[in-house]
């Protein structure tokens, strides 16, 4: 049993889609599948079922996930521990994605460009939720985090390098909206959220943003009612709501609802466009970030 089949296991018992946890920790599908049968193995019960639905947790798997994330959290930050202090001054560079989004194909193609020619330094990837950005940068736990842009919401001593720009999209089920096209008005948008509610995550979760919604209207060009725009708590739940056709959502295109093949993401025609790109502290003295930067700028 490794702390990687244990944090698949309970990425997966969550989002209860291979792809999703998959392109999340940028392994391919039959690599995860893989891990969690190794797992399912060592403990001798079947976690996980699949069905013409998709896939759900057995009353085993509902045992374990129940009991498995203080024990996590304990190993994981120990383990943390053990490889920072083996790492201490040693060379590495800590990039970090939005956990909500995919990563930019730019910082992709810096990242593998950046390890042909410097091999040596270790580079470590993970997710953050966006709020950790405030209190991790600071203490320079991250070297770079790929972010979306939400009105200029970062702290002024970091620094904000767009990398592309991404059109406003609507995420819905796709049984809902068949017939329509892959780019939908705003009027449209308006009939749609009138059949089916509109949630958004809770700001709370986000830590700087005013007036979400009228931040929506400016984005959409469209007078929403206060009371048709409901809140979510739980990042992780939004996705699974969409996919059942319980709400829709506004996210940008390469937002991890991209990879849910039973959500479909409508653009918005006339919509502001979303910046997606990199933040960093421009005071950080780690020599692995300035030399990676070059690469960003090719």
């Amino acid at each position: 049993m490794t702390i990687n089949q244990l944090q698949y296991f309970m990425s997966l018992a969550t989002r209860l889609n291979f792809r999703a946890v998959a392109e999340r920790y940028f392994i391919t599908q039959p690599t995860l599948s893989r891990q969690i049968a190794a797992l399912e193995d060592e403990l001798g019960v079947k976690l996980f079922e699949r069905n013409k639905h998709g896939v759900e947790l057995t009353e085993a798997g509902k045992t374990l996930e129940a009991g498995l994330p203080d024990i996590y959290q304990q190993l994981s930050a120990l383990l943390l521990e053990t490889k920072e202090t083996a790492a201490m001054g040693s060379k590495h560079l800590t990039i970090v994605i939005q956990d909500d989004q995919v990563i930019s194909p730019e910082l992709m193609d810096a990242i593998t460009a950046f390890r042909k020619e410097e091999p040596d330094v270790h580079i470590r990837l993970d997710r953050v939720p966006i709020s950790s950005l405030y209190t991790s940068f600071p203490d320079q736990q991250f070297d770079i985090a790929n972010v979306i842009d939400l009105d200029g919401q970062f702290m002024h001593d970091l620094e904000f390098q767009p990398l592309r720009e991404e059109d406003t999209c609507l995420a819905i089920q796709t049984e809902l909206v068949e017939g329509l096209p892959d780019s939908v008005t705003a009027h449209e948008v308006d009939l749609v959220i009138q059949k089916v509610p509109l949630h958004l995550i809770s700001m709370e979760y986000y830590d700087s943003v005013s007036e979400p919604i009228q931040s929506l209207r400016n984005n959409l060009h469209l007078d929403l009612p206060d009371g048709r725009v409901h809140f979510e708590n739980k990042l992780e739940s939004l996705p699974l709501r969409v996919a059942a056709g319980l709400c829709t959502t506004i996210v940008n295109e390469s937002h991890t609802m991209s990879y849910d093949p039973k959500i479909r993401l409508l653009s918005v025609k006339g919509a502001n466009v979303y910046h997606k790109g990199i933040l960093y502290h421009p005071e950080n003295t780690n020599p692995a970030l300035q030399r990676f930067m070059k690469y960003i700028d090719m």
